[in-house]
């Protein structure tokens, strides 16, 4: 039986949303009376009453994701997507076993997971130097990948990459109540980088062959393309140059 829990990795799955919302409830209301009585004390205390209100509705949302996922991976509709995925992935797959994966959240909530894993066939890699990984194929329906939530994903891979290092960023995600460590951070925005290689890499490979689709969606708009440390050279004849006159190229791309 699939579904995910927030007491640890042997704790009940959580069966309904409402079950979780009125855990929150019940957590929530003792402290209501504790901020009111602090700020009817001293008013200046807002600043951090306001920070812990908020890690509670953070928490507060952690607890309904996790819900929300439990529920889900209950169904019917994603039991059939997952075992569609098993079959059409781009490596035979064998059937799964049932394992328990602890997940971040945002927030820094922390949920334990429990699907099936599929390894690979035996003899898949034979024919490679590269050892293939087996899936998710249930947690891979809601773009689990990482031990994180996609949003917490999505939330480090840009934080890395804004700030100059992994430490700076670790520390700005943490001030949102993210509870990471410099490791997990580097792991994921690591991960996601090499993902977006490869990504990049199957999509030039589809357009050299003519099967990438086009969509459009830079259509009619002016695109700025930034270019770090690479030469380009261009074919063509051009305009004679002039002393003191801007000049432009015609490209085909």
């Amino acid at each position: 039986m699939w579904g995910s829990t927030m007491e640890g990795p042997n704790g009940k799955f959580i069966q309904s949303t409402a079950e979780m919302f009125g855990r929150f409830a019940a957590e929530l209301m003792p402290k209501l009376v504790v901020w009111q009585q602090r700020l009817t004390a001293d008013p200046s205390q807002l600043a951090a009453v306001e920070e812990e209100v908020q890690r509670a509705f953070s928490r507060g949302a952690g607890m309904s994701v996790a819900a929300l996922v439990s529920v889900v991976l209950q169904s019917k509709e994603l039991v059939a997507a997952a075992e569609k995925t098993r079959r059409e992935y781009s490596i035979p797959l064998a059937k799964g076993r049932d394992r328990t994966m602890e997940v971040k959240l945002s927030g820094g909530s922390v949920m334990w997971v429990t699907s099936a894993y599929c390894e690979p066939k035996r003899g898949t890699s034979r024919d490679s130097d590269e050892k293939p990984s087996g899936l998710h194929i249930a947690l891979a329906q809601f773009g689990f990948g990482k031990k994180v939530s996609p949003g917490v994903e999505s939330r480090i891979a840009r934080q890395s990459a804004l700030c100059p290092s992994f430490d700076s960023a670790t520390k700005e995600l943490n001030r949102d109540g993210m509870d990471l460590d410099v490791k997990t951070t580097r792991r994921v925005a690591l991960q996601c980088g090499d993902d977006l290689l490869k990504l990049r890499t199957r999509q030039l490979e589809q357009w050299r062959a003519g099967k990438l689709l086009s969509t459009n969606e830079l259509a009619g708009k002016r695109v700025t393309v930034q270019i770090d440390g690479v030469a380009l050279k261009f074919a063509g004849n051009f305009a004679k140059r002039t002393a003191g006159k801007k000049h432009t190229a015609k490209t085909d791309f």
